[in-house]
């Protein structure tokens, strides 16, 4: 019987990074496979209303980049939310007079809704990034689909998949991210350089 010596080598990767640990192939990708087609600006427009009402405690029913005659896109919410009324304008995408106007109509600061509205959306650009690409894609998505692109993007945030492929075989698993990178420990083979000493009969 031959036996193969092992040792652990300690390996740090970002998501997105590949290296090359003794025999093996280690990478290091997103815990949640989501779309990568870039936002328009409607689309862009329409999930600031929808995630910033998900984010204040009113739900996203709807939201659509399929025009109606009357606008390029909708958000319907499960009630009135000033602040994300003002979403749209805090995108930076225009098309926001309506949004604005019913804001006013209601007694409420245009400006503040905005302001709040950005405050928001900062830090959360990722989490905006995949809402737009999974609406642009889909041109219509509704309350629980919204919802599960914001828990997979999270989900993003804390956790990678590493994807590990030798001569053996291919090994995946789900581990958590620390600073924004992966620590992990890779087995590696030991094979000396030389034969060891023959055995004389």
């Amino acid at each position: 019987m031959v036996e193969v010596e092992t040792r652990q080598e300690r390996v740090q990767l970002r998501v997105g990074e590949i290296a090359e640990v003794g025999d093996s192939i280690v990478e290091a990708r997103r815990a949640e496979e989501l779309s990568t087609t870039p936002a328009g600006p409607v689309a862009e427009h329409e999930i600031g209303h929808a995630f910033v009402g998900e984010d204040t405690g009113t739900h996203a029913e709807m939201t659509t980049i399929v025009g109606d005659g009357e606008a390029d896109g909708k958000t319907i919410l499960s009630g009135y939310n000033e602040t994300a009324f003002g979403a749209g304008e805090a995108t930076g995408t225009g098309g926001a007079s309506y949004d604005l106007s019913v804001i006013a109509l209601k007694g409420g600061s245009p400006m503040a809704a905005v302001m709040r509205a950005a405050a928001v959306m900062h830090g959360n650009e990722d989490i905006l990034d995949s809402l737009g690409s999974e609406l642009q894609d889909r041109k219509t998505m509704y309350g629980g689909e919204i919802r599960d692109v914001i828990g997979r993007a999270r989900r993003n945030r804390v956790e990678a998949l590493i994807i590990i492929k030798n001569s053996v075989g291919e090994r995946q698993y789900i581990t958590k991210l620390h600073g924004g990178m992966v620590d992990i420990l890779v087995p590696v083979s030991l094979k000396p350089p030389f034969p060891g000493p023959a055995s004389l009969n």
